[in-house]
């Protein structure tokens, strides 16, 4: 929490946008677990990482203050932009 902000050359407060440091454990269907980076997850599942932060209490870490509530704000944006996506690749032209 001491490193939450970054002070500019105009001597204001802004937010630091980092994820380093941060690891979540992820438990696979064969029940075997790894601890991959914030960074990653937060790239390949924005929003149910997204989510876990809300219900974890974790939303006013550094790490997650900055982009979880934009990426909750913008949830329904992004699935239906992932869903044709998905849709695009599985249909033969």
């Amino acid at each position: 929490m001491k490193d939450k902000y970054i002070i500019t050359k105009q001597r204001s407060k802004t937010h630091r946008k980092t994820t380093v440091g941060w690891k979540l454990l992820v438990q696979w269907k064969d029940n075997s677990t790894d601890w991959i980076p914030l960074k990653i997850m937060k790239e390949s599942y924005p929003v149910q990482v997204a989510e876990f932060a809300v219900a974890n209490n974790l939303v006013q870490d550094p790490a997650f203050y900055w982009w979880v509530p934009y990426t909750l704000q913008k949830r329904d944006v992004i699935l239906a932009s992932v869903k044709a996506q998905v849709r695009n690749t599985t249909i033969k032209n």
